[in-house]
């Protein structure tokens, strides 16, 4: 490659992301000096490739350190591990910071994912689920009172696992899922909770979760960004 081209750095950026496909999350990235020799460019060349994968997302700069891969985070529909869970086994530190915490009267839409009667009260949790410090989704979580009155907002702020908190306060073990997933554009709210511009590409899911006897014990909406989630959906032929 040669330094003519004012578009040369984009190039270089695109090879450099295909070079990080094949490294795990928090892998350290080539050096500057190793880039340059691969792709035979400058080094102002390199940094402002660099600078583009950091702000996608791919490549994360620690200072006194070096770059490092950040991969998007995958998790596929149905699976019954938790948010926390699912960050723990890709290399990442969970984190959370609880918004709301309190009980309502949530509308019918709600009761009625839940199978809970007209007039139900249930607990509202909301929060910003972080990977590494990086806020990655807003979740707003609801919970019939039969099972919300087991545990406390400290066991949340314990970083413990909402799924795992259910399983050891309350008779329940998670069995299953029912989850809808749809493309979204960020409100004026929910953007700077995640740090990203307002109408910027925002993935919308709805899950509820079944506990033993096949009955609902939370209905949640998370809105994830784009550029950090990637959901795969598994099938197989009958």
């Amino acid at each position: 490659m040669t330094d003519g081209a004012s578009s040369l750095y984009v190039q270089v950026a695109r090879a450099m992301e295909s070079l990080a496909t094949g490294l795990q999350n928090g892998d350290v990235f080539p050096t500057e000096r190793e880039l340059q020799i691969r792709f035979d460019v400058s080094r102002t060349t390199i940094r402002q490739a660099t600078n583009l994968l950091v702000t996608k997302g791919v490549l994360q700069v620690r200072r006194g350190k070096g770059v490092f891969v950040r991969k998007r985070i995958t998790q596929s529909l149905g699976d019954l591990r938790s948010f926390t869970e699912v960050l723990k086994l890709q290399g990442y530190v969970p984190g959370s910071e609880i918004l709301q915490f309190h009980t309502l009267t949530p509308n019918s839409a709600v009761l009625d994912r839940l199978g809970l009667p007209a007039g139900s009260e249930v607990l509202f949790i909301e929060r910003v689920r972080l990977a590494d410090g990086t806020p990655l989704n807003v979740s707003a979580s609801y919970l019939p009172m039969t099972v919300a009155r087991f545990f406390t907002r400290e066991d949340l702020d314990a970083e413990q696992s909402l799924y795992r908190t259910i399983e050891e306060k309350t008779p329940h073990v998670i069995q299953w899922t029912e989850d809808e997933i749809e493309s979204r554009l960020a409100s004026r709210r929910v953007a700077p909770l995640l740090g990203i511009k307002e109408g910027a590409p925002v993935l919308h899911l709805r899950r509820v979760a079944y506990g033993s006897a096949n009955l609902p014990v939370e209905y949640c909406e998370s809105t994830c960004r784009g550029d950090k989630f990637h959901y795969v959906a598994r099938t197989q032929r009958t």
